[in-house]
Formats: structure tokens, C-alpha cells, sequence
């Protein structure tokens, strides 16, 4: 993908830090930027999705709705045999 123009406006204190940091590691100060906006950016999407890629309040709605479930499956009774009377009944 082609690269797009980001243009901003800084102090020129903030100017000044950036280019004594560049100049110290040796790159041009928009390179400078530019790690220093890829680092911020992949920390914070990496911060925005939990383990399974989701948001978190989808994530949250999920167990919610997890949670409601396993609610009305304890209100229901078993119709006919339970599991242990199955498997009871296979090893007789």
C-alpha cells in the first residue's frame, strides 16, 4: 500500500526534543516518528481486543449471554434418565 501524508502541527520545543532524539539514534526525524507511531499504535490495538479478537464489551456480552443460558439450563429438569443411569444401564 502507498504511503499517505500525515502532516501535523507541534511546538517547536516538542520539534526541537525530536530532532536532538533522532539525530542521537541516527535516523531523520520522520523515521523517528514514524516507530514511534507504529510502537504506540500496535500497543494500543493490541490493549483494544482481548484473547479471542473480540472487544471487550463484546467479550462481556458474550459471558452474559453464556451466563443466561446456564441459568435457564439449570431450571430445566431432565426428562427420563439422567447420565448416570444411562451409562448405568450400558455396563449392566
Amino acid at each position: 500500500m502507498p504511503s499517505q501524508l500525515l502532516q501535523l502541527k507541534v511546538d517547536p520545543a516538542l520539534k526541537k526534543d525530536l530532532s536532538e532524539i533522532a539525530d542521537y539514534k541516527g535516523i531523520p526525524v520522520t523515521s523517528y516518528i514514524k516507530l514511534t507511531l507504529t510502537a504506540v499504535v500496535r500497543k494500543e490495538k493490541k490493549e483494544m481486543f482481548t484473547a479471542n479478537g473480540l472487544t471487550e464489551a463484546e467479550e462481556l456480552e458474550v459471558l452474559r449471554r453464556e451466563k443466561e443460558v446456564l441459568a435457564e439450563a439449570k431450571k430445566c429438569k431432565p426428562k427420563g434418565k439422567t447420565g448416570p443411569q444411562i451409562l448405568h444401564a450400558l455396563n449392566a
